[in-house]
């Protein structure tokens, strides 16, 4: 391949949106893991949620844009959804939540896990064919669901499900108020990223017209 056509191909690969976005990715990393949030997270639980929902649904979503590529399958994409809400939960288990806050590698472990996990799942969501737009619209309204549920945990919990996270009450905040905020985050994010991804991949759909819309719905 020649010096010219390789720029062209190059060239080709890497449109404003594909490079964009993965600035704004790192740039949402950036936000979650080293500057404001960490700090605020070693006391408030809600700030640790936000982490999260910034990393899972943001930053992955957008770094996601930049790496496209055929989706899995359908069984490549219930693989990786049952990842990502696997480890969502399991990291957020009161007993090994408690010993990944305290520890450092062990939540260094966790962000990345996370990370890693929603980066698959969105790559599966945001890939091109052979994988129709149904099992995607299905995989997100399923995402949204479990993580509101974990959401609807903390937000209706009597009692504080993490109670030697750090001391909320620095910021104006009982223990048991810190985790029902972390919670509506949560129920929150699930209609404005999975919900709303839902609606665009079905709005997508339901607008395509021509002979790749009908190939695509098969």
């Amino acid at each position: 391949m020649t010096a010219r056509s390789f720029g062209t191909v190059l060239a080709a690969r890497i449109t404003p949106g594909t490079a964009i976005a993965p600035m704004a990715g790192a740039i949402t990393l950036a936000v979650a893991w080293v500057w404001p949030l960490p700090g605020m997270a070693s006391d408030l639980f809600s700030a640790h949620m936000l982490q999260h929902l910034l990393v899972m649904n943001v930053a992955a979503a957008l770094i996601a844009m930049a790496f496209q590529r055929a989706a899995p399958g359908v069984q490549g994409l219930a693989a990786v959804t049952a990842l990502q809400l696997a480890a969502l939960w399991l990291w957020h288990m009161p007993a090994i939540f408690a010993v990944a806050h305290h520890h450092t590698v062990l939540h260094a472990l966790m962000q990345i896990s996370l990370f890693g996990a929603a980066l698959l799942f969105w790559r599966a969501i945001l890939g091109g064919r052979p994988l129709s737009v149904w099992p995607r619209i299905i995989a997100l309204l399923i995402t949204a669901k479990i993580f509101c549920l974990l959401g609807a945990v903390f937000v209706f919990s009597r009692r504080t499900l993490y109670p030697a996270l750090g001391d909320p009450q620095q910021w104006g905040l009982t223990a048991l108020e810190d985790q029902q905020l972390a919670g509506l985050l949560m129920v929150s994010s699930c209609a404005l990223i999975y919900v709303a991804a839902a609606i665009a991949l079905f709005s997508r759909w339901l607008f395509a017209t021509g002979p790749d819309a009908a190939l695509a719905t098969r």
